[in-house]
């Protein structure tokens, strides 16, 4: 079974190994990829702590999808799932942060074209792949018993 009789050290594994990938992410996608000329380093930073606290956030709802889904049990399409979801997710995030005007894209940003719209490619990336990674380092790495 994936899940023990309590789950609860799975997902705090989860949670944390989330925060430093996704954190490291934002912390080197943002400066590169996106437009933050005139932006304030508070606001910056600010921003790029929510951003990350919005990554976690969805990486466990995407975890928790995935694992009802296959009823609990770590299977290989567990991490397909959660790549296929996680770049869904990222294509809807952006397509609505980049119309609200919440961001937009560097010059240097790589980007596909969805729905007539250009998308950045990094967050694809990031959301098909960061949540699996998590999942993979929160299971190889249990916490020790007390």
């Amino acid at each position: 079974m994936f899940l023990s009789k309590s789950p609860h050290p799975f997902w705090s594994r989860l949670a944390l190994h989330a925060l430093w990938l996704h954190g490291l992410w934002e912390a080197v996608q943002c400066r590169l990829f996106y437009d933050m000329n005139g932006v304030p380093f508070t606001s910056a930073l600010l921003f790029m702590i929510a951003a990350t606290g919005a990554d976690v956030v969805l990486t466990l709802a995407l975890v928790a999808l995935a694992l009802h889904f296959t009823h609990g049990r770590f299977k290989i399409i567990t991490l397909w799932m959660l790549a296929a979801c996680g770049t869904f997710a990222a294509i809807v995030i952006e397509v609505v942060a980049l119309s609200l005007g919440w961001w937009r894209y560097s010059p240097t940003m790589l980007t596909v074209q969805f729905a007539g719209r250009s998308i950045g490619l990094l967050p694809l990336v990031q959301m098909a792949l960061l949540p699996s990674c998590a999942v993979l380092l929160a299971r190889s790495f249990p916490s020790q018993p007390n």
